[in-house]
């Protein structure tokens, strides 16, 4: 009965405990606006977030066509890659070949009072 009872308290208790600030965070309409390069990517597949990714890409890195499976842990599609921090968004199409395509740098898509500096 004893044990019944740990081993319930156990299983109540673990679920609690894994969905703390470490569950990815939905990305802002903001940022996938920022990672469809204005238009030039269409038809999102997927989302991942990884934050660690910022040390190599910066802020918003448009990586292009990657036909990869497996990406930081996760299990990604075939597609065309952006990564706006701290998220990568892969898209089943190129929209334009010819859109034009913003800066890199991310303060371009932040309106300034929304900007921390």
């Amino acid at each position: 009965m004893c044990r019944s009872l740990i081993l319930m308290l156990t299983l109540a208790l673990v679920p609690a405990a894994l969905a703390d600030d470490r569950a990815p965070r939905p990305p802002s309409p903001a940022a996938f606006q920022a990672a469809t390069r204005n238009g030039k990517y269409a038809d999102l597949l997927k989302w991942i977030e990884v934050s660690a990714d910022y040390a190599t890409y910066g802020e918003i890195y448009d990586w292009g066509f990657w036909a990869g499976t497996e990406w930081a842990g996760h299990q990604v599609p075939v597609g065309y890659w952006v990564y706006v921090f701290p998220h990568w968004f892969i898209f089943k199409r190129q929209a334009k070949n010819d859109a034009p395509v913003p800066p890199r740098r991310w303060e371009n898509f932040v309106p300034r009072e929304t900007r921390v500096e």
